[in-house]
């Protein structure tokens, strides 16, 4: 059984100990044989002696592969993190986000797998390797993993490539996979597709030049466990809801049904809708 620990950074004011990159790729290995995958949530702000003991607790615990998501914010505990964890127990650090493209990496441990864009495919082909026997030294040497190419010491991957979405995470039976059982009901980030059309280059979804969207049927699954919690607000984080707007009148219409008392911030473009 390969182990596999997701760092969650999260802000203690706004509620909520897990972020929705690392639910989605929690989901994206949740039908993957002899893969157990739980999410470790550490507050943004946590001091550097705190932080210490959670890196200890990692190094005592039984994971063997730890993936942290690379932004502004928390670029610098990650470094903190991937430096003080035992390489003798960890078999491979993924570190993926935009700020890898921005920052000097020289100052990392050396043996960290970076990537830049969607992970869920490159995570799972990460993780047969490593229960094939490759290590960590012999992933280095692919130039393609995946759907990513490998320029410098980045895994670069296909933009406006294929979507993993076979799984939906806000289920009562796929959050109780994850050991989560501190749902919170208060508040709740959420995506529905990926991608914008437009190239304004300010928001971070520029990514993907093409939306896509999640299948329905996971959506419809997903939001029919936010009425059953009685979440209170939700924030959808889509640039442009749904993606389109029959989508987005689609989506409403589904809170509408199943999760009716559950307050909704999301954006639709001017563009389109105005």
């Amino acid at each position: 059984m390969l182990n596999i620990g997701l760092l969650s950074f999260f802000d203690e004011d706004e509620g909520g100990k897990y972020t929705i990159a690392s639910l989605r790729i929690a989901a994206s290995l949740l039908d993957m044989d002899n893969v157990s995958v739980e999410i470790i949530p550490i507050p943004i702000n946590i001091c550097d002696e705190h932080l210490l003991s959670e890196i200890d607790k990692i190094n005592n615990s039984d994971f063997e592969v730890i993936g942290m998501s690379a932004y502004v914010w928390t670029w610098e505990k990650i470094r903190k993190i991937s430096l003080g964890l035992n390489r003798d127990k960890i078999k491979a650090v993924l570190v993926g986000g935009p700020e890898i493209q921005n920052s000097i990496r020289s100052d990392w441990y050396g043996d960290e797998l970076f990537s830049y864009g969607e992970g869920e495919l490159f995570t799972r082909e990460i993780c047969k390797l490593l229960i094939e026997g490759a290590n960590i030294q012999d992933i280095h040497q692919m130039q393609k993993i995946a759907n990513a190419e490998k320029k410098d010491d980045i895994y670069i991957i296909e933009k406006d490539g294929e979507l993993y979405n076979s799984i939906p995470i806000y289920t009562f039976d796929n959050l109780k996979k994850l050991k989560i059982e501190d749902f919170c009901t208060d508040y709740c980030f959420y995506e529905t597709t990926r991608g914008c059309p437009y190239k304004c280059g300010y928001c971070g979804h520029k990514f993907r030049q093409i939306p896509v969207t999640f299948d329905k049927s996971i959506l419809e699954n997903e939001i029919r466990f936010f009425g059953e919690v009685g979440l209170k607000r939700i924030f959808i984080v889509d640039p442009i809801l749904g993606g389109t707007p029959k989508r987005g009148k689609e989506i409403l219409s589904m809170f509408n049904k199943y999760a009716p008392n559950t307050k909704i911030t999301s954006f639709f473009a001017s563009r389109i809708f105005g």
